[in-house]
C-alpha cells in the first residue's frame, strides 16, 4: 500500500466515526467543502505511515483530530479525468502534499453540486483502503484495514 502508485488523504473525526460499534463515514472523504475544485492528499514519497500519521497529527485542533488514512490508487483518479498536482507545505514539512484537482467540472463553491462529482466521489470512496488507527495516543501507526461495506446502500459503513 506505501507506494508511489497510491495517494493517501488523512481522515479527521470530522469525516470518519470511530468512536461507535460500527466505523462509519461522515462525509465525502475525497471532496473539500472549502475549496470544490480540489482535495487535499499526500503522495508517499518514501515516507511510512508512522511519519504521516505525525504530519497529520501536526495539523490537529480542538476540532479536528486525525483517525486514519484512506489511500487510493492514483490512476483511478487520473481515468476520471482529474490530476493530481504537487503543492508541499511547510507547515510540519509536509514535502508529499498534493491536490486532486477535478478540473474536469470547474466549480465556484456557490454553485448547484454536480451529480457526475457526486457518483465519482463515491466511486472513489468504494474503491479505496481505510486504515483507522488504533493507538492515536501512540507515535506508530497501528491501523486497521477496512472496505466501504458494499451491503450498505449509502456507502458509509466500514468493515
Amino acid at each position: 500500500m506505501e507506494n508511489e502508485e497510491n495517494i493517501i488523504r488523512f481522515l479527521s473525526n470530522q469525516i470518519i466515526d470511530t468512536n461507535e460499534k460500527k466505523i462509519k463515514k461522515k462525509k465525502r472523504v475525497f471532496f473539500d467543502k472549502r475549496n470544490w475544485n480540489q482535495c487535499s492528499v499526500s503522495h508517499f514519497n518514501g515516507q511510512t505511515l508512522d511519519q504521516l500519521k505525525a504530519i497529520a497529527q501536526c495539523f490537529d485542533n480542538d476540532h479536528s483530530k486525525f483517525r486514519a488514512f484512506a489511500i487510493l490508487n492514483k490512476e483511478m483518479i487520473l481515468k476520471s479525468g482529474s490530476i493530481i498536482t504537487t503543492d508541499p507545505v511547510e507547515k510540519c514539512e509536509f514535502n508529499s502534499h498534493a491536490n486532486i484537482e477535478y478540473i474536469q467540472f470547474n466549480l465556484e463553491k456557490d454553485d448547484h453540486f454536480p451529480p457526475e462529482l457526486d457518483l465519482l466521489l463515491e466511486k472513489m470512496q468504494k474503491e479505496a483502503k481505510y486504515l483507522i488507527d488504533e493507538s492515536l495516543d501512540e507515535p506508530i501507526f497501528t491501523g486497521k484495514e477496512y472496505k466501504i461495506d458494499p451491503a450498505d446502500q449509502k456507502s458509509r459503513t466500514l468493515i
